[in-house]
């Protein structure tokens, strides 16, 4: 097995059990060696540069969270363009960390960085509803809707996405006090 992938690997099952600076250490030994044998814009650097800011969030810091993320974005945009799944990935992270250090609208701009023909992607669009709950409840239910369309169209009534995605739905309109609506989201 190829030593880079072990240090990933063994940094995600790390994060998995919760020991959240063993992953850290991982993917840093992971990153030095892709920097190493890849050089800076490659999915492998991108890739342990994401995990190692997500590692950091888990532990509480945020600059050193968002410093990697942001590089990873970087690096993601510059391998592969803007219109990936994988930038809106990064966003998504970037997003979620702001959120985490109490910065709202900054959170909102990178949930709402994810490239707009990604945005039809029913994944994408519930993870950009569900973040958004956090202040923009409007958007957050536009974004919803969209994703409930789309699965909807493409799994029919009975399928788990479908389910989450009312559950969400209804947690949005919970928050702003509409308790009709609310029930015919979760009936």
């Amino acid at each position: 097995m190829d030593k880079d992938l072990y240090l990933a690997n063994a940094g995600e099952l790390a994060e998995v059990i919760g020991d959240y600076t063993v992953a850290k250490d991982y993917f840093e030994q992971a990153l030095a060696r892709d920097l190493e044998t890849y050089g800076e814009d490659h999915s492998n650097v991108a890739k342990d540069r994401s995990n190692l800011g997500l590692a950091w969030q888990r532990l509480g810091e945020y600059q050193k969270a968002i410093g990697y993320l942001e590089q990873a974005l970087a690096s993601d945009i510059e391998i592969y363009g803007e219109n990936r799944p994988t930038v809106a990935r990064d966003c998504n992270n970037l997003g979620r960390v702001w959120q985490d250090f109490v910065e709202y609208q900054t959170a909102v701009g990178y949930y709402e960085l994810a490239p707009a023909t990604i945005v039809r992607d029913p994944i994408v669009a519930a993870i950009r509803g569900h973040n958004l709950r956090v202040r923009d409840y409007q958007k957050a239910i536009g974004y919803l809707k969209q994703a409930l369309a789309s699965n909807l169209n493409f799994f029919g009534e009975d399928h788990p996405d479908v389910v989450r995605d009312l559950h969400n739905l209804g947690a949005v309109w919970m928050k702003l006090g509409r308790y009709q609506t609310v029930i015919s989201y979760y009936e």
